[in-house]
């Protein structure tokens, strides 16, 4: 529980630090070993879409979201065709 609980901690801390923007910006990554002891504008992420989404935006976040979906769906399909 401490481990899922640390890790929304800093997802939190992460948007709490850097906003959403369309086009993505630039941030500070540490590590979580160094998260303790460094104060700032620092973030650790280590989910990957959260990560997607702050430092290459929201635009880019859902035209790969779309591609990624649209890649499933396609594969879910041909597989049902082989699997008959």
């Amino acid at each position: 529980d401490y481990n899922l609980y640390s890790r929304v901690r800093l997802i939190n801390d992460a948007f709490e630090n850097y906003n959403i923007t369309l086009f993505g910006q630039h941030i500070n990554l540490i590590s979580s070993n160094m998260y303790y002891y460094i104060s700032g504008s620092k973030a650790v992420i280590d989910n990957a879409y959260i990560y997607m989404i702050l430092m290459y935006g929201l635009v880019n976040f859902c035209v790969l979201l779309y591609y990624y979906l649209k890649t499933v769906n396609y594969l879910s399909k041909n597989q049902e065709r082989d699997w008959r």
